[in-house]
C-alpha cells in the first residue's frame, strides 16, 4: 500500500491513523517526519557495527540517538522481474539504541558506515536537527550492474539481469518512497581487466554514473545527493584500483550533488573489510552537511592535479 500525505515539517512523534470505505481502520504509531537516506553497496556497506573497532563503546552511544531510526533490508530476494514490496527485512524500522545498532556480529545489522554517517549528519545539523532515516540496503560480493534494470546497463556494454534492483530498489520506487539522498560503498566485484586497456574494471565510471542518474529518476528526485566511498586497500591489482578509485570519481563531472569519501587512508592490510567505518562515515556525513544542509564544511579530500 502506498500512502501519500501532505508536506509535514520535520519533527514528531506522530500518529497517523486510516480508514477505508469498508469501515477499516488502523493506525501507525511514533512516526516521526524527516530526512531519508538509502545506504547501498557490498559487503563493506554491509559491514555492521559490531565488526567495528571500539564497537561496544560506539553501540552505547547510539541511546542518545531515538531521533534516527533504523531499517535494514535482508539478503534473501533477488527477482527477474520488478517487485512492489520488499521480500525479506532483516530489521524492521525501530528507534537507535545501543542493540539495534548491533546484535554483536560483523553483518547483520546495523551497517557501520551507515550509521555513522546517519549519526555526524544528525550531530552536524545542532539547533537544526531534523529525525533521520537510514535504510540499510546491500548484498555482499554484487556488481554495480545488478543494481541496475537491464535497458540502463546496454550503453555501458552490459546485459544486467538486474535482479537485486528489481527486488530491493523497484520497491520503493511505488509511490515512490521520498528520499534525501543515497551513499553508496561498492566496487570491489567490479575490479578485472587489463588496466593498459580502455573502460577497465567493467567501465565502472560509465556504471556507476548511469545508476545514479536512473535512481534519481525513478525516486523523482533529479537531484538528490549520492555520496559514494573510494576503495580502500587490500591484496588486489594496485593498478587496478588507482584506475577504478578515479573510475568512481568521475561521476562528477557529469551530475550534480555529487560527493565521495576517500578511504584509502584507513585500510588495514590484506583485510577487505577494514574495521574503522567511523573514518568513511563522517566523511559522507561532511559531505551532505555541506551539499544537502549549506553548512560551510570543507568536505573535498585534496586530489591529485598534476607532476613535473
Amino acid at each position: 500500500m502506498c500512502i501519500r500525505g501532505r508536506p509535514t515539517a520535520a519533527g514528531g512523534p506522530y500518529t497517523i491513523q486510516f480508514a477505508t470505505s469498508a469501515n477499516e481502520t488502523g493506525s501507525l504509531q511514533d512516526v516521526l517526519f524527516g530526512d531519508v537516506y538509502i545506504c547501498g553497496g557490498q559487503s563493506n556497506m554491509q559491514f555492521s557495527l559490531g565488526g567495528n573497532e571500539n564497537a561496544a563503546q560506539y553501540a552505547k552511544e547510539a541511546d542518545s540517538y531515538p531521533d534516527i531510526r533504523l531499517f535494514t533490508v535482508g539478503q534473501k530476494t533477488s527477482s527477474q522481474t520488478p517487485l512492489s514490496n520488499l521480500q525479506t527485512i532483516e530489521q524492521p524500522w525501530v528507534h537507535a539504541s545501543s542493540s539495534s545498532v548491533t546484535d554483536g556480529s560483523p553483518f547483520n545489522y546495523f551497517s557501520a558506515v551507515c550509521w555513522f554517517f546517519g549519526k555526524g549528519v544528525y550531530d552536524g545539523l545542532g539547533a537544526d536537527k531534523v529525525p533521520i532515516g537510514l535504510v540499510s540496503n546491500n548484498w555482499g560480493g554484487t556488481r554495480v550492474e545488478q543494481w541496475m534494470p537491464p535497458d540502463t546497463s546496454l550503453p555501458c556494454g552490459h546485459a544486467s539481469t538486474g535482479e537485486l534492483y528489481n527486488a530491493m530498489i523497484a520497491p520503493y520506487t511505488v509511490g515512490p518512497m521520498a528520499v534525501t539522498g543515497f551513499t553508496w560503498y561498492q566496487g570491489e566485484s567490479d575490479l578485472g581487466g587489463d588496466p593498459t586497456q580502455p573502460s577497465p574494471n567493467n567501465n565502472y565510471s560509465c556504471t556507476q554514473t548511469v545508476m545514479i542518474e536512473h535512481w534519481r529518476q525513478v525516486f523523482q528526485n533529479p537531484t538528490a545527493f549520492y555520496a559514494v566511498v573510494q576503495l580502500s586497500t587490500w591484496l588486489a591489482d594496485p593498478n587496478l584500483m588507482a584506475i577504478l578509485r578515479d573510475q568512481q570519481l568521475a561521476s562528477e563531472d557529469w551530475i550534480p550533488n555529487f560527493a565521495w569519501a576517500t578511504n584509502a587512508d584507513h585500510g588495514q592490510g590484506a583485510n577487505i573489510h577494514p574495521p574503522h567505518k567511523q573514518y568513511p562515515g563522517a566523511r559522507l556525513a561532511n559531505a551532505a552537511l555541506s551539499l544537502v544542509y549549506s553548512r560551510p564544511i570543507i568536505w573535498r579530500s585534496p586530489r591529485y592535479a598534476a607532476a613535473s
